[in-house]
């Protein structure tokens, strides 16, 4: 199961691109890891998911209610406890917060929600962290654009 923001609701290839895995996509368009956890109950506990792919987390530090990283990473400690309280042997891969054009100037606080994020998972059972972002930059620390679509937001087939 894939669930998340926008990022995840708008993969139109995600049961291609995952063949030959069954997979279900429950994104929802402007989502926190608090909106994921809040309807948890009805996205994902009722599906009884193997494994869960979370991507979520750059909404959290835009909105009109800035979370800091910490709070990032604290929503996403209850992420967990709460699937594996329900689900406990579910797998948990949480997609790395990505840089994009459009939220450059916040990408040193996302680089830190990350980092927190990436810590708590390895101290987890069945729980990863998936680094997409450094792929996303290059040599440099440079955005790599070619990923995005003209939003400069969501990713292109390429991204």
């Amino acid at each position: 199961m894939f669930t998340g923001s926008s990022s995840i609701a708008l993969w139109s290839s995600l049961t291609t691109d995952m063949k030959p895995l069954v997979v279900l996509n429950r994104g929802f368009g402007g989502s926190q890891i608090s909106d994921v956890n809040r309807y948890a109950g009805r996205i994902v506990i009722p599906y009884r998911p193997c494994a869960v792919v979370l991507y979520a987390g750059d909404n959290d530090q835009t909105s009109s209610v800035f979370k800091s990283p910490e709070t990032v990473a604290e929503d996403f400690r209850k992420f967990v406890t709460l699937i594996h309280s329900q689900i406990p042997d579910t797998w948990i891969y949480f997609v790395s917060i990505k840089p994009s054009p459009s939220r450059w100037t916040i990408w040193p606080s996302m680089q830190r929600a990350n980092k927190l994020i990436a810590a708590y998972a390895r101290t987890q059972e069945r729980v990863e962290f998936i680094d997409v972002s450094s792929a996303m930059l290059t040599e440099n620390d440079s955005l790599r654009r070619e990923f995005f679509l003209l939003d400069d937001l969501h990713l292109n087939a390429q991204g």
